[in-house]
């Protein structure tokens, strides 16, 4: 599931370039299990990527949300 963790178009990322990379890598690594694993590959491999994408879109909202929550410090 690290697809949907990498996030090359992030603002503010250093190293985008390397991530664009490692998601291309791990994006045809799947795409080659699921060729070796499925007889219905080209059926099943758009879906999947369509499944990701949807996670790669919550993801985002959950880290947005992580990243924005206001943290309350008890001091007694």
């Amino acid at each position: 599931m690290i697809i949907v963790y990498t996030f090359p178009d992030r603002e503010g990322l250093a190293h985008n370039t390397a991530l664009e990379i490692m998601e291309t890598d791990l994006c045809i690594a799947l795409k080659c299990q699921m060729l070796l694993n499925h007889d219905d590959s080209a059926v099943r491999f758009p879906k999947v990527i369509e499944i990701l994408t949807s996670l790669r879109g919550t993801a985002t909202i959950y880290l947005d949300d992580i990243l924005n929550a206001q943290v309350e410090i008890d001091n007694s």
